[in-house]
């Protein structure tokens, strides 16, 4: 038993659960290429676990296995190794955050671009050009890439709305010209040669 618990410590397997929550949260992103900082957040949340199952290893013995308080102790090492996840992210950001603005550096974003422009999109309509200023695609979107996979793709629900007959130039200038009617904001992604608009009403 004590090999199996050190091979999922050595190998980071006991992390692995509070690594997923942190990303998959946006707590916490590694892009394509960030395996080392992966490897060292995967290696501190094992750290962090492996204490608190021994913590709980020990008090277990000093309360005589009464099994109440094993639960109860079990349920606590859950959350707060559960805790950890958030918690632990959010300061080192804060922390950053904090020191840069105390050296008056700008904010900064652990997102990538793609990632930012798409974690609000289902309150927007989405509508993407191609270069040749030609509408490709529009609607409320379902689901859209993100940074890691190499093509972009997106699911929509296509609308029938007047701005389809619209190119791009037209489309931009109406919604700054109404800009106190639309909330909007592009991205633009230079490799594929798209502008991709999300618009909704104030």
């Amino acid at each position: 038993m004590k090999e199996i618990v050190a091979f999922f410590i050595v190998s980071g397997g006991v992390g692995f659960f509070n690594l997923y929550l942190a990303q998959e949260t946006d707590f916490l992103y590694f892009g394509k290429y960030n395996k080392e900082e992966r490897v060292a957040w995967l290696s501190v949340f094992t750290l962090i676990n492996y204490l608190v199952v021994n913590g709980y290893l020990k008090a277990i013995k000093l309360i005589n296995h009464n099994l109440y308080l094993a639960i109860s102790f079990a349920a606590m090492a859950m959350f707060i190794s559960f805790l950890s996840s958030f918690i632990l992210p959010k300061v080192v950001n804060w922390s950053t955050d904090f020191i840069r603005r105390f050296l008056n550096k700008s904010d900064r974003s652990f997102l990538p671009p793609i990632n930012s422009f798409f974690a609000d999109i289902k309150d927007y309509d989405l509508y993407v050009y191609d270069f040749n200023d030609q509408l490709i695609n529009s609607g409320g979107i379902v689901q859209g890439t993100e940074e890691r996979q190499e093509n972009i793709s997106i699911i929509t629900l296509p609308t029938n709305t007047d701005w389809r007959t619209l190119n791009y130039k037209k489309f931009i200038n109406i919604l700054v010209e109404r800009r106190d009617e639309f909330s909007f904001v592009e991205y633009t992604d230079y490799t594929n040669k798209y502008h991709f608009v999300k618009v909704k009403n104030i």
